[in-house]
């Protein structure tokens, strides 16, 4: 334990933020994803597809109503602001509350259009608009932590919300005849309580709530960035809208927990892209892109070998925890689990657009992906049902990638600046999971095969562990 404990000490500040960044993440969506075979038994699978519109139309309106204000210009505004931090995070809030209360009003006039739009309740629409509110001070707070590697106030908020929500869910499921609505209003009632405790602290630190001069900056910055944020949330959510409304909610409900399984390699990879994001801003700033160079390479690995590693196990756990009801949903698990690996290396390389504050090429790159998607679900889900769905998500990330890629050295050339990432190695990966993905497909009634890929990598996990936390380490303490 003492050896254990002396290890840990010795780590890196970046380190043992993604380290804690990762627990957090996995108690928060780890025992969400528990709780999921509890309320899909709870619920009726039209239930449950209503409760999937809901989330997707609260992560759609977000971009709309709140212009990301925790995202896009806020790493480059902390980092160009490091004297500042709490006012520019303060400021940040009262900018997204703004806007978010101003939208608040104007829904509640228009409530009947809105909600026959959306394919929801009155009632359900105005609890839509409640939560992005309430999400606002949560995802700012949050976010700044992140920046700081301040990893222990986080997890436990992070370990309260895992908690506390289910239980309530639960509860008010049990008792409720509507149970959409009961799980719906839990997941609000939670949302409305943490963002009142942090939207006031984030005040109280920061002591504003209005600066002309910070609200200008992330004005101008986000605003540009609006289709960026809603195409990419288009390519993630339209979807589960789109099968809900040209198929059932059923086949949303469907789709949309085969597509939560497939994102469980989100609980190790939030953790690290929640450091990498910052420390590719920092690197950036002073010029040490061949450190960068390094951790990136690892990072894709990791994640690579982590999405196979997912797609090998997930046939057993997924008939361990679900009803028979959604077991036709389990063949597009792999494909799905694909698109997850490129929805997060596309990141690495916005990331530098956003450091170079070329807003334009972000905004044009996801603007054609979402569109293309729009498109391609259209025509494919009324052919093959909900399962075309997850080949046209596959389709679009791959697609999103490349371009952020032709971007990204465009954006680096015009900086005459010297390459950034180690683009074979990058593709070499990439290319390692596609085939990879294919192969288990075809494997996945065979377990024995299955566990045989999964011996292999956690056997090279293992023998390589001390190799590749010491190059992390070394890099990160660079």
């Amino acid at each position: 334990m003492n050896i254990l404990l002396r290890k840990y000490n010795n780590l890196s500040k970046p380190i043992k933020a993604a380290l804690w960044f990762t627990i957090s993440n996995v108690l928060l969506k780890g025992i969400s994803f528990i709780t999921l075979p509890l309320f899909t038994r709870m619920m009726s699978t039209d239930e449950y597809g209503i409760l999937s519109l809901y989330q997707s139309w609260v992560l759609l309106v977000t971009i709309t109503i709140t212009i990301n204000v925790w995202t896009g210009s806020f790493n480059v505004g902390l980092s160009k602001n490091v004297e500042k931090k709490d006012e520019y995070a303060a400021a940040a809030q009262g900018l997204g509350i703004t806007i978010s209360v101003i939208f608040l009003a104007l829904s509640l006039v228009n409530i009947k259009k809105i909600s026959g739009f959306f394919g929801l309740t009155q009632i359900i629409t105005l609890a839509v608009f409640l939560q992005v509110l309430f999400d606002i001070p949560i995802n700012v707070w949050s976010q700044k932590m992140r920046f700081d590697y301040s990893y222990k106030k986080v997890v436990l908020v992070s370990v309260l919300t895992a908690i506390i929500n289910p239980i309530i869910g639960y509860f008010l499921v049990l008792y409720s005849t509507n149970k959409a609505d009961a799980r719906i209003l839990s997941l609000l009632g939670v949302e409305i309580f943490f963002g009142l405790v942090l939207g006031i602290s984030n005040l109280a630190k920061g002591k504003k709530f209005y600066d002309k001069s910070i609200w200008r900056y992330i004005f101008t910055f986000n605003v540009v960035l609006i289709p960026h944020y809603l195409s990419y949330q288009i390519l993630n959510q339209s979807d589960r809208v789109m099968i809900s409304k040209m198929c059932s909610n059923s086949d949303a409900a469907m789709y949309s927990v085969a597509y939560n399984f497939s994102m469980l390699i989100t609980l190790v990879t939030s953790g690290i892209e929640a450091v990498i994001t910052p420390f590719t801003f920092k690197r950036m700033r002073d010029g040490k892109t061949d450190i960068l160079k390094k951790v990136v390479n690892i990072a894709v690995v990791i994640v690579a070998l982590g999405c196979i590693l997912l797609m090998c196990v997930i046939p057993d756990v997924f008939r361990l925890m679900m009803t028979e009801a959604y077991y036709p949903s389990l063949y597009i698990i792999p494909i799905v689990s694909s698109a997850a690996f490129f929805q997060i290396l596309y990141p690495i390389f916005s990331n530098v657009e956003l450091f170079y504050e070329q807003k334009k090429y972000i905004t044009f790159a996801s603007c054609f992906g979402a569109a293309i998607n729009v498109i391609l679900n259209y025509i494919f889900i009324q052919l093959f049902g909900y399962i075309a769905a997850a080949y046209t998500t596959l389709v679009c990330f791959i697609l999103f990638c490349i371009m952020h890629f032709i971007f990204m050295n465009k954006v680096l050339r015009e900086n005459k600046s010297k390459p950034v990432y180690d683009i074979k190695f990058i593709l070499l990966v990439s290319i390692f999971l596609l085939i990879s993905s294919f192969i288990i497909l075809i494997l996945y009634s065979n377990s024995i095969a299955r566990y045989i890929v999964i011996s292999v990598i956690l056997m090279l996990l293992v023998f390589n562990r001390k190799k590749l936390m010491d190059l992390y380490e070394k890099n990160l303490k660079s």
